[in-house]
This record gives structure tokens, sequence and C-alpha cells, in this order.
């Protein structure tokens, strides 16, 4: 999946072959800006990650570039970084003034240094890792808050409900090993006891994993996982055995990773409560101005299924339609400074790149109601 768009023709164009000339002497077009969207792509039919980021994405530019004619127009690259290496989308961001909305954690790596070596911002990466604050990430303006902030409210919330014994279940990949490894360098809350922790995947033994928690007397969960099939497989295990001598049914706190209609529909009807730290406040509440703008550019685009992932991606295109706009960028350099330097706000949302809180600094609760709804 390569496709280019550019509006008000909203045509698929073909994209030229860029040479790797270009690395060192990109050429800005003055009327036309080029943005870098590389997620993995969607089963053709499947209405996914993928296609929630880039229609949201695209919406965002389509508006920006509707409303400001006299504006160079921002054209949207998109790419499968699936099917594409790193060397393949080195040159293919080659011209770009920004790369967006990187949706993994090892997507996000590496377009983290292909930032670098282009010297073009990466904006809004959707990953939580500690790389992404890295000094040495230098190109890199993170929007959501951090995994370690996110962990930091999960312990708030656990201690709010009294909890003496957590147990923490670790996926085993390097989203797993990287939150755990945080966790550790965390101060636990007073009278917060981790009592078990154990690893976690899709051919786990759930029943031992059971008993292990049981024996140390967890009454409550941490996930950290970003893997759907493993948790629900878990969430599964417990639920089919909640009527029999083996029911155990503690209370599951869950990271953003795993706030997704998908997985949602996965564990509904899970008796004992399901709570999720999110890195975005509601998608469906409207206290905030940016709740609204979102909610009225989705209505507008035909895009009716409102979640996070889609809410993060307007914050993320919004971020930069603004500091393109306010600073009248036609290049990577002085789009970057800008970003830099100026707070942006987007409407009781506040986004820095400077001082001690980068990004948003804003995390939400909400709870997984009986009807699979989330609740904040």
């Amino acid at each position: 999946m390569k496709t280019l768009f550019t509006v008000p023709r909203f045509a698929k164009l073909a994209l030229p072959v860029l040479c790797l000339a270009a690395l060192s002497s990109p050429v800005w077009a003055q009327s036309e800006l080029k943005v870098t969207l590389a997620i993995p792509g969607d089963a053709a039919g499947i209405n996914g990650q993928g296609d929630e980021i880039e229609l949201m994405t695209q919406a965002v530019i389509d508006d920006y570039n509707n409303a400001n004619p006299t504006l160079p127009a921002i054209t949207l690259q998109v790419i499968d970084s699936k099917t594409t290496d790193e060397k393949t989308l080195l040159q293919d961001a080659t011209g770009s003034i920004a790369m967006l909305s990187c949706s993994s954690t090892k997507d996000c790596l590496v377009q983290a240094n292909i930032a670098k070596t282009l010297q073009i911002p990466l904006i809004g990466p959707m990953s939580g890792d500690a790389a992404m604050r890295d000094p040495a990430a230098n190109y890199v303006f993170p929007v959501r808050p951090s995994n370690k902030e996110t962990l930091q409210e999960a312990l708030h919330a656990i201690s709010g409900m009294r909890v003496k014994n957590l147990g923490v279940l670790v996926q085993n990949n390097y989203y797993g090993k990287s939150a755990d490894a945080e966790l550790s360098a965390i101060a636990l809350p007073k009278d917060l006891t981790i009592a078990a922790k154990e690893n976690i995947a899709t051919d786990s033994n759930w029943e031992t994993i059971t008993r292990k928690l049981q024996s140390a007397g967890v009454t409550a969960v941490l996930i950290l996982s970003d893997d759907i099939t493993t948790t629900s497989n878990l969430v599964q295990y417990w639920k089919s055995n909640r009527k029999t001598a083996k029911a155990y049914t503690p209370t599951l706190i869950h990271l953003n990773h795993l706030a997704r209609p998908d997985y949602a529909e996965k564990i509904n009807g899970y008796p004992a409560g399901a709570l999720f730290i999110t890195i975005v406040p509601s998608p469906w509440a409207g206290k905030r101005q940016v709740q609204r703008d979102y909610q009225q550019l989705a209505q507008t685009r035909g895009i009716y299924r409102a979640n996070y992932e889609s809410f993060e991606a307007f914050i993320n295109a919004s971020v930069l339609v603004r500091a393109i706009k306010d600073s009248k960028a036609t290049t990577p350099a002085k789009l970057a400074q800008y970003l830099r330097s100026t707070p942006i706000n987007l409407g009781g949302m506040t986004v820095r790149h400077s001082g001690p809180k980068i990004g948003t600094g804003i995390l939400d609760q909400a709870v997984l109601g009986l009807d699979g709804a989330f609740r904040h």
C-alpha cells in the first residue's frame, strides 16, 4: 500500500521513484507539502487500525486544504509499513516535510531513525516507549503521554481501589518487556505489593498462571500487553470457568494499547470489572473543544466509529496542520523549530515539546461496561 492524495482533487496518484541522491539535497515544493504516513495495511474489506488512522488523518488534511486555499496544499503519502523495508521507506519519505502517527513501537523505532537521518519531524508516534523521548531522538515529537506516565496513572488507580496484592502479566515481546522495565523503576504506592508476576503469550498455560495468581492472593491484575489475541484468550479462560470450582475473576487493569473495540467485544461480559488507562480523553464526550471538533469532522466525513486510535490520529494530524499554518513552514527545519519552541493549543488540550511535560500530559480512565461500551 502506497498512495498519494491531494486536495481538492482527491485522486490517487502514482508515486514517483525517489532516487537516493535526493537524501542529501531534497527540494521543497512551495505549492505542495508532502507528509508521509507509514502504517500497517489492513486486509481487504477490514476496517482495522490502519484504516482508522488513515481515514482520520486524511480527513484532517482535507479539512485544512479546503479551509486554506492560499497556503501550500498538504499531500498525504500513505505507505504500508508491513511490506516496506527501512531502506525503501527512507527513499519514499525523502522530500516529506514530516512523518506522522507511526502505529507500533516497532514501526516507531524504525521511523524515528529515518526522521533523524532525513532531519524531518516525526509527529505523534503512537507509542509511549522511552526511546521516543530519548534526547538523541531529536526529530521525534511525541503527543501522547509516555508509558512511564501511563503506568504511574495505573498504579494511582489501583491504589485507589485499595488493592493490596497486585499481579502483573507481561507480554513476552518488546512492548511487554519494556513496559515491565519501566514499571520496575517506579516506586509503588504505599501498601501495594506486586505479589506475582508472570510472562504471557498466545500459547500460555492459563490454568498454571491462574493457580500462581490465586496462591499469591492477587485480587487485581495489571496487564502489560499490546496483543489482543493473548489477552482475550486469558479473559475468555476466566470467563469460561466463572461458574466452576476453578472460578477466578480478578479486576483487570489495562494500558491504552488494549482500549480497542475489537478487544472490548471479546471480553464483553467479564464480571469483575475492566479498567483502561487511556492516553486521550473520551472520544464520545464533549467537555473539550478538541473532542467536539473530532466528532464533527468524523460525522462530516462519514466516519461513525469513534474510538481512541481514531481520536489520537485526529490529534496528531491537527498538531501537524496547526504547526504548518501558524509557522508558515515550508521546510522540515522550520517546522521542527516551531514545534520545539511553541505550544500548540487544540481547544482544551495543549501540546508542548519543551519543558518538563512533553506532549499533551493528558491521561484518563475508562471502565468497560457489561454492554461493551467504554465509560469515563
